[in-house]
């Protein structure tokens, strides 16, 4: 378990609720989970980011600070700070010594760090920049909102096919299913409420092990 699992429990239980309140700019949790897991499947997909590695994370005390550190620990990779009034010598040693391999910072920022850093495969940018070879942070974000999610699972019912993405709607359509025992689908759901409850706690759990493991499914 990580920091990451706090805010996917968050997201579930209040995902309406202000995550994050910056100059009167305002965040749900949800939204805080959608746009951190959007992040972290760029990454890894831009970068083959993969857990253990480091990503340097160079910003000041904004919200794009917090969603970085979030996609980067959803990756189970490893965040490292840097304090903005780092000079570019400093910059410079600390991304050597810890190997990162992607760096996330600001336009203000930019002209604190080297371009010779060999184990970078790129930099993300909060901002607009005439550097080559940095990514756009929003871009990155938006980029993965647009991926069609795959569904969880697919039912066939003659030719006609229906599919889940999310474990409840499969938890709560099997528990519709008639019994095997000759009972209405209204009294399986009430005779076995322990085996639905089961069956939605380890479809949840499977569910978001596969979007760990898969950059498709954030």
């Amino acid at each position: 378990m990580n920091i990451f699992d706090f805010l996917e429990r968050a997201q579930i239980r209040f995902p309406k609720k202000d995550a994050l309140i910056f100059e009167g700019r305002k965040i749900t949790y949800g939204e805080v989970y959608k746009q951190a897991c959007c992040l972290s499947a760029a990454l890894s997909k831009r970068f083959a980011l993969q857990r253990g590695d480091r990503v340097a994370i160079f910003l000041p005390n904004i919200p794009e600070f917090m969603l970085s550190y979030y996609a980067v620990e959803k990756l189970g990779a490893i965040a490292v700070s840097l304090n903005v009034m780092l000079k570019r010598d400093e910059v410079e040693f600390i991304l050597r010594d810890c190997g990162a391999k992607a760096l996330i910072t600001m336009p203000q920022l930019l002209e604190q760090v080297p371009e010779n850093i060999l184990t970078l495969r790129g930099t993300v940018v909060v901002g607009e920049t005439n550097r080559i070879g940095c990514l756009r942070f929003f871009d990155l974000i938006a980029e993965n909102r647009r991926r069609r999610r795959h569904p969880l699972y697919l039912r066939y019912n003659g030719s006609a096919e229906r599919g889940f993405t999310h474990p409840r709607q499969f938890a709560v359509q099997l528990a519709s299913y008639p019994s095997p025992y000759g009972h209405d689908a209204g009294r399986s759901a009430v005779m076995f409420p322990a085996v639905v409850s089961l069956l939605r706690t380890k479809l949840h759990h499977e569910h978001v092990g596969a979007c760990r493991r898969d950059p498709a499914f954030a």
